[in-house]
């Protein structure tokens, strides 16, 4: 009854906890470990932390513990910490890297601005804000009215984005903007899996601007980018857009 109603994956731990019941009733599951790749059991010496399967073809090395593969001389909370650790840092990379991309809303397009001012268009003729991202199409009239026209503001007070500004510092507002939300997230995610005892941000240490500022970091996304992206296309010759401003 218990097999045809449970999930194949609760069964097959609900069977390994009766068998290990098993074997601690007949005096053998003391000094017992077993190879968590293919399920083979030995009896180890007592005070022995690493599992050498001896199956041909297996040989894996595991720690008893755990059950995770061998991470001596760490201990198991320490890989834990060490894999979360790493775990969030690609979500923080690939925050920053989708950050510095802009999508067209009509034809999901991808692109960067290379130079020129902020009103973007896109190969498939829509017309979008580089700055907000806000789609101009809808306006009526001069789509420049989106921006602010006039001179020497702060753009406190106005509202409105600016025409020209600095492409390498709008990319890295918005990319430490999403840096920082991709952090919260996932210490947020982290607390809640494992409690707050486990985790705090002091110990994923996950610091947005050192990994901002890593030069490995763009090896990493592109390599990283190109397996996740493997089979899709991006128009870059139409997506690359560039201004000139006119002559006074």
């Amino acid at each position: 009854m218990l097999r045809k109603t449970l999930p194949q994956k609760t069964w097959q731990k609900y069977s390994e906890m009766q068998i290990k019941a098993q074997l601690e009733q007949a005096g053998l599951g003391g000094g017992l470990a077993m190879c968590p790749k293919c399920g083979y059991q030995a009896e180890v010496p007592n005070g022995q932390m690493i599992f050498d399967c001896p199956i041909a073809g297996c040989q894996f090395s595991s720690c008893i513990k755990c059950g995770k593969a061998s991470h001596i001389p760490l201990r198991c909370e320490e890989v834990v910490k060490e894999k979360s650790k790493n775990e969030g840092r690609l979500k923080i990379e690939e925050a920053l890297s989708e950050a510095k991309m802009r999508t067209c809303p009509k034809c999901h397009k991808r692109f960067i601005k290379l130079d020129g001012c902020n009103k973007m268009t896109c190969a498939c003729g829509m017309k979008m804000c580089y700055v907000c991202r806000m789609p101009l199409d809808k306006i009526k009239g001069n789509v420049y009215s989106h921006f602010c026209q006039e001179p020497h503001c702060d753009h406190k007070s106005c509202g409105k984005c600016r025409l020209y500004t600095n492409n390498d510092e709008d990319d890295a507002m918005a990319m430490r903007e999403a840096g920082i939300k991709a952090k919260e997230d996932f210490e947020a995610k982290m607390q809640n899996e494992n409690g707050n005892a486990m985790f705090t941000a002091e110990d994923l240490q996950l610091d947005v601007d050192e990994i901002m500022h890593d030069p490995s970091r763009p090896r990493q996304l592109v390599a990283k980018k190109r397996q996740r992206n493997h089979g899709q296309h991006i128009n870059q010759g139409a997506n690359q857009h560039r201004h000139r401003r006119p002559r006074r």
